[in-house]
């Protein structure tokens, strides 16, 4: 994953389809998830790159604990 400022980016060749399977939920649980954070702006998509705009809150949505 590059850096971009304080942005995480990375090349992101997947389909909604693929990005589900990969993760063994559902289409529909996918796009609920994926239209959610695009929504709350934690992360965009643009010319298959992702970029993390705010690594934080999109932890805190993921309840993703490093330690």
């Amino acid at each position: 994953m590059g850096r971009q400022g304080a942005n995480k980016v990375c090349e992101l060749d997947l389909s909604q389809t693929d990005l589900a399977d990969a993760v063994a939920i559902s289409h529909e649980h996918t796009n609920r998830v994926l239209q959610t954070v695009f929504n709350e702006r934690l992360v965009s998509l643009r010319r298959q790159k992702l970029t993390i705009t705010d690594v934080r809150r999109l932890r805190d949505f993921a309840r993703f604990d490093a330690g």
